[in-house]
C-alpha cells in the first residue's frame, strides 16, 4: 500500500487516486466489518450487564429483551404502518353510500376489510395487556420485574396513549347504529 501512495505522488492520476480511494475504502470495510462481526457475536463486551445476569421474574412476566416480545413489537409495528396508510384511503375511497347500504344489510364482517380492521383492533388490545407484564429497566439501570411496578410504569407512561389508540371507533359507530357519519357527510355535501 505503501508502494501505491508514493506512484500516486510522482504521477497524480486521476485514476491512480480513484484506485487508491478504493483500496483505502477496502481497508477500512475490513475494520468496519470486524466491528459489526463483533457486535453480531452479542459477547459478554457488548451486552449490558442485566441482559447477562438470570432474572427473577413471575410465570406470566415477559422480558422486554425476549426475541417473543421483539418479534411482537416489529408486528405492532407492522399493525401501525397499516392502520396509518389504510385508514385514510378507506376514509377517501372506500366509504360511500353504496357500501353503508350493503354493510346495514349483511352485517359488520360481510367485507373482508372489516373484519382484517377488527383483527388489528384486537391485536392492539392484546398489545396493552402484554406491555402490562412486560419488564423494563428503571433509572439504576435495573431490570423492574414486579408486576404492580410495571403496571404503575404502563399507566404513567404510554398507557392512555395505547388505549385511544386501540378503541374500535368504526365497530362501536356501527354497533350503535348511529347515522352520525351519514348526517355529516349530507351536510357537507348540501353546503357546496
Amino acid at each position: 500500500m505503501e508502494n501505491f501512495v508514493m506512484a500516486i505522488s510522482v504521477n497524480n492520476t486521476a485514476a491512480d487516486l480513484v484506485l487508491y480511494i478504493i483500496l483505502l475504502s477496502i481497508d477500512l470495510s475490513a475494520f468496519i466489518i470486524t466491528d459489526i462481526i463483533e457486535v453480531l457475536s452479542l459477547g459478554a463486551d457488548v451486552l449490558p450487564e442485566y441482559k447477562l445476569q438470570t432474572p427473577r421474574i413471575d410465570k406470566w412476566t415477559i422480558l422486554h429483551y425476549s426475541p417473543f416480545k421483539a418479534v411482537w413489537d416489529w408486528l405492532i409495528l407492522l399493525l401501525v404502518i397499516y392502520t396509518a396508510i389504510f385508514t385514510p384511503y378507506s376514509a377517501a375511497f372506500l366509504l360511500n353510500d353504496l357500501e353503508e347500504q350493503k354493510r346495514r344489510v349483511c352485517g359488520y364482517s360481510c367485507s373482508p376489510l372489516n373484519v382484517v380492521d377488527l383483527m388489528v383492533d384486537i391485536m392492539f388490545i392484546v398489545d396493552i395487556l402484554i406491555n402490562f407484564r412486560t419488564t423494563y429497566v428503571n433509572s439504576n439501570e435495573e431490570v423492574v420485574s414486579h408486576p404492580a411496578k410495571i403496571a404503575i410504569h404502563y399507566f404513567k407512561g404510554w398507557f392512555l396513549i395505547d388505549m385511544v389508540a386501540a378503541i374500535p371507533f368504526d365497530l362501536l359507530i356501527f354497533g350503535s347504529g348511529s347515522d352520525e357519519v351519514r348526517t355529516e357527510k349530507w351536510r357537507l355535501v348540501n353546503k357546496q
